[in-house]
């Protein structure tokens, strides 16, 4: 049983180290995309909820 564990143990991180290192180009691309979203988003978050909520009270006030 032991030795059917460790089996698939090793096939499993030899198939991870190989597709590490067939795209770590594309890991890399998607990490950064990542993080330029996050940080665009943080930059954009508080203005943005402003926005949001001036034209919510705007459009109440035409509805009334």
């Amino acid at each position: 049983m032991m030795n059917l564990i460790t089996k698939a143990y090793v096939t499993a991180q030899v198939n991870a180290q190989t597709f590490m290192k067939d795209n770590r180009g594309t890991v890399i691309e998607y990490v950064m995309i990542i993080a330029v979203a996050a940080t665009l988003l943080a930059l954009v978050k508080t203005p943005l909820k402003d926005i949001v909520e001036t034209t919510m009270t705007n459009i109440q006030a035409m509805v009334k």
